[in-house]
């Protein structure tokens, strides 16, 4: 297994917070809210086509 360098890797977090403002803040609960509905949105699609 070829072992990775720090260069690979990368702040998640950072990532997150500088796509959609830091926790609290208003742009990330909007952002948050969003990819809830979404999500809940496809489980209701995956749970009708099983059924």
């Amino acid at each position: 297994m070829k072992q990775k360098k720090s260069e690979d890797f990368f702040d998640v977090s950072a990532l997150i917070d500088e796509c959609f403002g830091a926790k609290g803040t208003k742009s990330r609960m909007e952002a948050e809210e969003e990819a809830y509905a979404f999500l809940h949105q496809l489980d209701r699609r995956r749970c009708k086509k099983e059924s």
